[in-house]
């Protein structure tokens, strides 16, 4: 009787699913380089809605879904996979925005970014390693650099606690967004990334 019992509860263990052990979320440091397409689509990069010129409006900045160049991983611990592409998505609010608002530390308002942390499968395909989400703590212009330079709050979620910070190098016509636009017609968007170096940092 009791050796039935032994093969019995044998064989039930053989039958019962192994439980996966979920891999811990990635952390540690990362940087990737990024860059706006406008091979097709119009208007790319830094989104800006209605657009932006010398008048003060209320503007909506958005970026939609912009993959990274490429993602120096060497530093991070964990996650489901590699992360060797980063997808990018924020959104924010411009009062009173302006060319001159826009390149002089513009204020900005309900801003929040998301980061899907993406690579490959075993079989090649690319999946979702992780996501980061945070609000917008601070934004400021590097005139030098042509750039715009955001820090978020603590993430949640990959990267947790650690800080995110994004470096929007302006191609072209930046001199003339810097120069308070003028009679310029209006921008809707802001093209960054090529030639002028933009990232995105997990520190």
């Amino acid at each position: 009787m009791l050796l039935h019992r032994v093969i019995a509860a044998a064989a039930f263990t053989m039958l019962v699913p192994g439980v996966a052990i979920a891999a811990p979320p990635p952390s540690g440091t990362i940087s990737c380089a990024i860059a706006s397409d406008c091979s097709e689509m119009q208007p790319c990069g830094l989104l800006l809605y209605p657009y932006m010129d010398e008048e003060a409006r209320r503007i909506t900045v958005k970026v939609k879904g912009n993959e990274s160049l490429s993602c120096d991983a060497t530093n991070v611990v964990g996650g489901k996979g590699p992360i060797t592409i980063a997808r990018l998505d924020l959104t924010a609010k411009l009062p009173d925005g302006n060319c001159v608002a826009f390149t002089s530390g513009p204020a900005l308002e309900r801003g929040r970014i998301k980061v899907q942390w993406r690579g490959p499968t075993s079989a090649g395909r690319v999946r979702t390693v992780a996501t980061s989400k945070a609000d917008i703590a601070t934004a400021t212009y590097d005139i030098g650099s042509h750039a715009l330079i955001l820090t978020t709050t603590a993430l949640e979620g990959a990267f947790a606690g650690t800080t995110l910070t994004l470096h929007f190098g302006f191609d072209a016509y930046i001199d003339t967004v810097e120069a308070g636009c003028g009679n310029a017609s209006g921008f809707l968007g802001l093209s960054f990334g090529d030639p002028n170096p933009s990232t995105l940092e997990v520190q």
